[in-house]
């Protein structure tokens, strides 16, 4: 059996000020009342002013109050263990209207049942579950039997509370179980029976599971009214009889008998001197599970309504026998939703030419933040659903990516493109150089910088998903509550969320002893991270930012507070990581062992000059101890990197392409350094360019045009025969200027590209292309001839033979060239050269 909670009350009046008196009715006199420990849950959790600043989630343990009250300003409370009645106890200081905090209660909890493996059922890591009764005897029973299921949390509704019910009371429940042997119009309850009917139709409309029992759907004044009467929700149509007494009954025909809510059902059957059941037909979309043995209908379920044809508790007593409880579970079980897969999702990130991108990171909307390993890859569970992630890593264009999960793993590809920044100050300077010399260079576009700032207002009031910062919760627990003041998540589990002091309820920005308090530091929003009613030694909340590329002039500053010192300065301590978002990750930069926060908004600073020019998170940690409210505000980076894609580093960039003039054939190659020294230019006007190659294209090509000065040189030609002897009187052409024969020697020439010819007769016609340089320059000339072209024609045939045939006989013919005509070199014309001619031609 459950342990009772005593309430023990003294001057009653003052206790219904306090605000209990709508759960039960107090007479003006000392007063005993003995209450069920989840009944107490809800009392207390719903009166908070009643209790302290931070109001613990009472869910598991059975415990004893005392609340003694000598006047109203003057309260106490008092919470003693049920092993061993150890006293904890705080008082209200008098004329405060912010009472301080309960103490942590410590009990031990009561032993859960293990689930079994059910058939076709999936267990939810916890279902709340209340049960909806205007019968004076309660529910304890059921609700007992019920939350000795380690995964369910069973509470009994307020029967006071149900005449007002709306559907935001009946929101936190995942499933609301009710019966009924009382009207809903009776004495205490005052419920209007179409009203609560109304209320658990929308609630059903909005995803609620429902399990109803005896005389819901039965005689007027008894049933349920409103559109869950109207409009069909009941898998039952109203009973036109019922049954009463009908012991030892036991299930009959199993119409589903593999249905998921008869799973390991084996014996069912009513006990007791007041079990009931009705007479109802089955309704148009209902499915009949079982019938009992008489024929009357059993179980059936529609949509997300379950009716069980029994009333389950009579006078706080069970009235049923065999495996009830356990059909009672699987029918709550089976209303949950099907719980969501999860499924894994690989990023493959890559570059133009199919190589891994090492620390790109991938932004998921709504989800976070991920970061790819060595081989480009990064993965993340997540379940079905459609997505977007933005990619962006150092020195690639930001590309954002959609993708669906459908039921299964996938991989998704994402190749990034280069950015192709073209270089800028391209400059060329002649200053200080060397005749014919030009200084060229340029610089890559500067990564521009900006303060990263946040201040929360941006955020949505309350939420807890502050994406695409990184919150971690290392210990999951329970956290405090206001005793003043009411907000969307108290009392829930979560690490860090935004606070609007505006929103709350009442407001306390302009109500109240809080004024001021709550204030941001800057905007009207901040975050806040809230101490767990069961505290761990340290509270182990991380905040941790999105990724930044910092400077060596990046600084850290953020503002921190202390909401107030009762419970002692709340802690931080402040990282930065180069890797990643794990803890592991992060190394602390503040002082050790941790910074305390005062009560009023302090600013601290951090200088990151050591992380320049890399990318960082830096995180905060909440590690208070048994504290209350840590806030958080005006976060800012100075000179961060403004666009991380626009970095000129990395794998992406190859070098640069450098011209001259010519802006089709580089004279320069993929170069690394960011300047070209030109040489042997001559004096004019020229054009130096420059474009930056990347893995997969090039800039535009940049250009810069200068003057040089005219240099004026002197170019001499030494021409030599093929025995390198000299050669006189050749007649030396350079560019458009000829000298005269036997003048070798051009003066007051500029350097540049020139071509010269060198003639002379009887060898052959030497033509080069040449620079000159800007300084005087001897040009070397090997002139060549043709053995056997006696007669200068440019080919040996049989006049050569004649020429050489006259000369050797004297009759001087001309022309004659005759080093062309003493073929074997002897210095000498004759008949050997007659034969060796002829020997020539007829090859």
């Amino acid at each position: 059996m459950p342990q009772i909670i005593t309430l023990l009350l003294e001057d009653a009046q003052v206790f219904q000020n306090s605000g209990f008196s709508k759960y039960e009715q107090i007479t003006n006199q000392t007063t005993t009342h003995e209450y069920s420990h989840n009944y107490l849950t809800n009392l207390l959790t719903k009166n908070k002013n009643a209790m302290n600043t931070k109001v613990p989630l009472i869910v598991t343990w059975i415990i004893t109050i005392i609340l003694i009250t000598n006047g109203f300003a003057d309260l106490q409370a008092r919470v003693l263990r049920v092993d061993n009645h150890a006293k904890s106890s705080v008082e209200v200081a008098e004329g405060s209207d912010e009472p301080t905090r309960s103490p942590v209660i410590s009990l031990p909890q009561q032993d859960k049942k293990s689930p079994d493996v059910l058939r076709g059922l999936t267990y939810p890591e916890n279902i709340n579950v209340t049960i909806l009764s205007p019968d004076e005897d309660g529910s304890e029973g059921l609700r007992a039997d019920l939350d000795a299921y380690e995964f369910i949390t069973a509470t009994s509704f307020p029967r006071g509370d149900i005449a007002g019910m709306s559907v935001a009371d009946l929101q936190p429940y995942d499933v609301v179980i009710t019966f009924n042997v009382n009207q809903w119009d009776a004495t205490g309850v005052d419920a209007d029976p179409d009203h609560v009917g109304d209320v658990i139709a929308a609630y059903i409309d909005q995803g609620g599971g429902f399990i109803e029992c005896q005389y819901v759907m039965d005689f007027f004044g008894w049933e349920l009214g409103g559109d869950y009467f109207n409009q069909g929700y009941s898998p039952w149509l109203q009973a036109d009889d019922d049954a009463f007494n009908v012991s030892n009954l036991q299930l009959g025909t199993l119409h589903e008998p593999g249905h998921p809510i008869l799973t390991d059902v084996n014996t069912f059957g009513l006990v007791g001197p007041s079990t009931m059941i009705w007479f109802p037909g089955t309704s148009s979309g209902a499915t009949l599970i079982a019938d009992w043995a008489n024929g009357e209908h059993a179980i059936a379920v529609k949509d997300r309504v379950v009716g069980i044809n029994i009333l389950p508790v009579v006078g706080g007593s069970i009235n049923y026998s065999g495996d009830g409880t356990t059909l009672f579970k699987n029918a709550i079980v089976y209303l949950m939703p099907e719980p969501v897969g999860q499924f894994t999702i690989s990023f493959e990130v890559q570059d133009h030419d199919n190589a891994p991108i090492e620390e790109a990171s991938i932004s998921i909307a709504g989800i976070g933040m991920l970061q790819t390993d060595a081989q480009g890859q990064a993965e993340i569970d997540l379940p079905d659903g459609n997505y977007s992630a933005t990619i962006n890593a150092s020195g690639y264009v930001e590309k954002t990516k959609t993708f669906t999960v459908d039921g299964d793993d996938k991989t998704v590809t994402i190749q990034l493109e280069d950015v192709i920044e073209e270089p800028v100050n391209v400059a060329v300077t002649t200053d200080g150089m060397e005749p014919g010399e030009a200084h060229f260079s340029w610089e890559m576009p500067d990564v521009p910088t900006e303060t990263f700032t946040e201040d929360w207002d941006g955020y949505s009031d309350w939420t807890t998903d502050l994406s695409p910062w990184t919150t971690i919760d290392q210990h999951g627990g329970v956290t405090w509550g206001a005793s003043n003041f009411d907000f969307p998540i108290e009392q829930d589990v979560f690490a860090w969320g935004v606070m609007n002091p505006s929103e709350t309820n009442p407001p306390i920005d302009v109500e109240g002893p809080q004024v001021g308090v709550h204030d941001a530091y800057s905007g009207s929003k901040y975050v806040f991270s809230v101490g767990q009613t069961d505290p761990p030694a340290e509270e182990n909340k991380w905040l941790i930012s999105p990724q930044l590329e910092v400077t060596e002039e990046s600084i850290l500053s953020f503002a921190a507070k202390t909401k107030k010192d009762d419970y002692g300065l709340e802690r931080l301590r402040v990282y930065v990581s180069t890797t990643g978002t794990n803890p592991a990750d992060f190394v602390e930069i503040s002082p050790s062992p941790y910074v305390e926060v005062p009560t009023t908004w302090t600013e601290y600073s951090y200088p990151l000059e050591a992380y320049a020019g890399q990318s960082v998170y830096f995180a905060v940690e909440n590690v208070s101890h048994d504290a209350f409210m840590l806030f958080l505000d005006a976060f800012e980076v100075t000179e961060v990197l403004a666009d991380r894609k626009t970095k000129h580093a990395g794998r992406a960039f190859r070098g640069f392409n450098v011209y001259m003039n010519d802006m089709e054939t580089p004279v320069g190659v993929e170069l690394p350094e960011t300047e070209h020294m030109f040489t042997e230019l001559p004096g004019g006007t020229h054009t130096a360019g420059v474009q930056a190659v990347y893995s997969s294209g090039v800039s535009e090509i940049v250009t810069a045009e200068f003057e040089m000065e005219a240099t004026e040189i002197t170019v001499t030609f030494n021409v030599t025969d093929q025995d390198g002897l000299p050669v006189e009187n050749a007649t030396i052409t350079l560019g458009t200027v000829e000298n005269d024969p036997g003048d070798y020697i051009f003066e007051d020439i500029e350097p540049g590209s020139y071509t010269y010819t060198v003639a002379k007769d009887c060898f052959v016609t030497a033509e080069e292309e040449v620079i000159l340089p800007t300084q005087d320059v001897t040009i070397d000339v090997e002139l060549g001839n043709i053995p056997g072209d006696a007669n200068d024609d440019g080919e040996v045939n049989v006049l050569d033979l004649i020429v050489i045939a006259q000369y050797y006989t004297q009759q001087d013919p001309e022309p004659l060239c005759f080093i062309n005509a003493d073929v074997l070199g002897n210095g000498e014309v004759n008949v050997l050269d007659i034969i060796a001619v002829a020997v020539l031609f007829l090859e």
